[in-house]
């Protein structure tokens, strides 16, 4: 539903500016901006509990030092299962995105939930920089060479999460 009133809206907002050019709409812009927050959460919430529910465990340990564990990757996809389910490839912008990315890696960097999101270093690394939440040059100088290796990673990588590479 949230989706459906987020392509309302931006409808509503592009129909307007061709109408009265010189008008700014702001009312319009601040309530696209709170269902974007209100479909991020529906979306972080399907999300996590689909996620925590699966036992991450069974999934292999086994990864080699500069790439992000099976686990993570599968974490990725599904969550961009789940936001073209509530809203397609259109209707996902790059606030959109960071609103979303923000609810997941709080989830995924919590000491409660971590483990069925993350296995190592490097995938905290990946999975900050994929939901845009974090950027390599943030970075200190003891993890600058992870940040570089998973910002690497990501650029090689981004296209396989279509709705994330916004």
């Amino acid at each position: 539903m949230d989706g459906f009133l987020v392509s309302c809206s931006r409808e509503m907002h592009f129909l307007l500016k061709s109408l009265l050019p010189t008008g700014q709409f702001p009312e319009l812009l601040e309530s696209t901006t709170k269902l974007h927050v209100s479909l991020a959460q529906t979306v972080a919430r399907e999300f996590s509990a689909i996620t925590e529910k699966a036992d991450g465990r069974v999934i292999s340990t086994t990864v080699a030092e500069d790439l992000p564990s099976p686990l993570l990757i599968s974490v990725l996809q599904n969550l961009c299962l789940v936001m073209l389910k509530h809203g397609g490839h259109d209707l996902w912008n790059a606030a959109a995105v960071r609103q979303v990315g923000k609810f997941i890696y709080k989830r995924a960097i919590s000491a409660d939930t971590k483990h069925f999101y993350i296995r190592n270093d490097f995938d905290e690394q990946y999975i900050s920089i994929a939901l845009g939440v974090r950027s390599p040059e943030q970075a200190t100088t003891e993890t600058e060479k992870g940040w570089r290796k998973a910002n690497a990673y990501w650029s090689r990588t981004k296209a396989l999460f279509g709705v994330l590479n916004i």
